[in-house]
């Protein structure tokens, strides 16, 4: 493949992003603001807000809550087309790489399963606070470590979390043209 531009100058190379996202949609005017890799002070803010109100079910509901904040942690990205109470709060929604499209229950479910295998050992002393504290911390180093903004679950679930551009509708269709003209 020749990365030739007509100056003689070799072009910078391209992501595999680029690659999937080039197009026969070249003509296609954006319907907004393009999404971006959310910033990494959102994500934990989101994620500190989804995990207060995961800690609040468990301790405001004795013996169910336990159980409704798995089920909380595990379907939260699954609402409102990829958005939790925090990301919403915060404007950040989770996409499916492949297919630019909100994330569903299920990619909520596979992307959240090491958090909630954490939350899951929390009734156990110390091992479980411990055990959560690892995994968390593991996640957030993840996050700062890829150029993506990619932690454990989002590897799983092929997803990755994007700002919603101000402004910007929330349908499906929205979506997959924004990030069809720059993600």
């Amino acid at each position: 493949m020749n990365n030739d531009t007509p100056s003689g100058q070799e072009s910078p190379p391209r992501s595999p992003d680029s690659d999937r996202n080039s197009n026969d949609d070249a003509g296609m005017e954006s319907a907004g603001p393009e999404p971006r890799k959310a910033n990494i002070l959102h994500r934990t803010i989101a994620r500190v807000i989804d995990l207060l109100i995961a800690l609040a079910f468990y301790k405001v509901i004795p013996s169910v809550g336990f159980w409704f904040a798995l089920v909380y942690l595990f379907i939260a990205d699954g609402f409102w087309s990829g958005q939790s109470v925090g990301k919403k709060l915060l404007g950040l929604r989770v996409l499916r790489c492949k297919a630019p499209e909100a994330a569903s229950f299920k990619e909520s479910i596979i992307r959240n399963f090491p958090i909630v295998a954490g939350f899951f050992l929390l009734p156990i002393p110390l091992v479980g606070w411990l055990f959560l504290t690892v995994v968390l911390g593991l996640e957030f180093l993840m996050v700062v470590g890829s150029t993506e903004g990619l932690r454990i679950g989002d590897e799983l679930a092929d997803t990755v979390i994007r700002d919603i551009p101000s402004g910007s509708r929330t349908n499906d269709n929205n979506i997959k043209e924004q990030t069809n003209n720059g993600v």
